[in-house]
């Protein structure tokens, strides 16, 4: 997967600083934004919930120089057709605006897991339940069973398709842009799938800080700090409920800016969106969330002028975590 970039270094190289004692192979779990800044919902997985515990939102800022355009993010060949990149109109665009309630999948497709990735989730402690392709060998397309540390836990469940809480599962199909933004300055859809029921939605990635309307701009909390573009979080599908060896490297404490963005990756680190996430990737999103003060319900999703809901984190998934996927950049 490893290409050039504009400057002839491998993209690989770029990659310096995000792998230095410094990994985030966990997923964010249930994450809100409210009026004081980042903030947990009591309700995450152990490993989460120490990584989140650790973060010093107060750390960061935010450069807007260097969310500048370079250009579409799409294939760079003129006339090109590929699978991961998908135009729309407006209105088709407004059409996949909604989310699908979760449709929670059992234990019927468990028999086509492959043995090899199953021992893996054993040994961690839990089960997959779905495995979306067959030649996938680190985990990049399953969804699993159990990881949560007790039955109260079931907001961080994968569980299947489609919305629960704050939280948007599918599998990725393309990435859409958006024709008001063709070469992506602010935004990228994400169209997401369930194979299972065949309905798709979009949900909207930030390559910008966060933009809140009802809180009257882009800075939140005490300090006036924006928040920062689409977090991109790689989740290791070693933490289950067992406990990870002995031997294993403590976690250390990280401040919110040693988690990338969205921005960081394409633009900063000059990575591709099919290095981020291919067609057929699970992929689990927190979404921005309206504080139930304003609107008397929970988990209202804030949307854009199109009406597509906008996320948080961009999580993707894999067997060995960031490690793994740094491994497929290589030559």
């Amino acid at each position: 997967m490893t290409e050039q970039s504009q400057s002839g270094q491998p993209r690989l190289d770029k990659l310096k600083g995000l792998s230095t004692g410094k990994k985030v192979g966990l997923g964010l779990g249930a994450v809100t934004v409210l009026a004081g800044g980042f903030q947990a919902i009591p309700v995450v997985r152990h490993a989460t919930a120490e990584f989140l515990s650790h973060i010093k939102g107060d750390n960061l800022t935010v450069d807007n120089a260097q969310f500048v355009s370079e250009g579409s993010l799409g294939p760079q060949q003129p006339n090109e057709s590929v699978s991961w990149w998908q135009e729309m109109s407006k209105k088709q665009i407004q059409s996949l605006a909604k989310i699908p309630s979760i449709n929670i999948l059992g234990d019927e497709r468990k028999s086509t897991v492959s043995p090899f990735l199953q021992q893996k989730a054993k040994d961690a402690g839990y089960t997959i339940i779905y495995h979306g392709d067959p030649n996938d060998t680190t985990g990049r397309t399953v969804i699993t069973k159990g990881r949560q540390i007790s039955n109260k836990d079931w907001t961080v469940e994968d569980m299947g398709f489609g919305k629960a809480g704050g939280t948007v599962r599918g599998v990725l199909k393309a990435w859409i842009p958006d024709p008001e933004d063709p070469t992506q300055k602010d935004h990228i859809y994400a169209l997401v799938a369930d194979p299972v029921s065949k309905k798709e939605a979009l949900v909207r990635l930030e390559l910008r800080p966060f933009v809140y309307p009802a809180l009257g701009g882009p800075f939140v909390g005490p300090a006036n700090r924006p928040i920062p573009s689409t977090l991109y979080i790689i989740d290791d599908l070693h933490d289950g409920p067992f406990q990870r060896p002995s031997d294993s490297p403590p976690k250390q404490s990280k401040k919110l800016t040693d988690v990338p963005t969205l921005n960081d990756m394409l633009r900063k680190k000059s990575l591709r969106l099919t290095d981020l996430a291919m067609p057929g990737d699970y992929v689990k999103m927190q979404m921005q969330l309206y504080q139930i003060h304003q609107t008397n319900e929970p988990y209202r999703y804030i949307t854009d002028s199109n009406g597509i809901s906008r996320a948080m984190t961009f999580e993707i998934r894999r067997f060995g975590g960031e490690k793994q996927w740094e491994s497929e950049l290589s030559p």
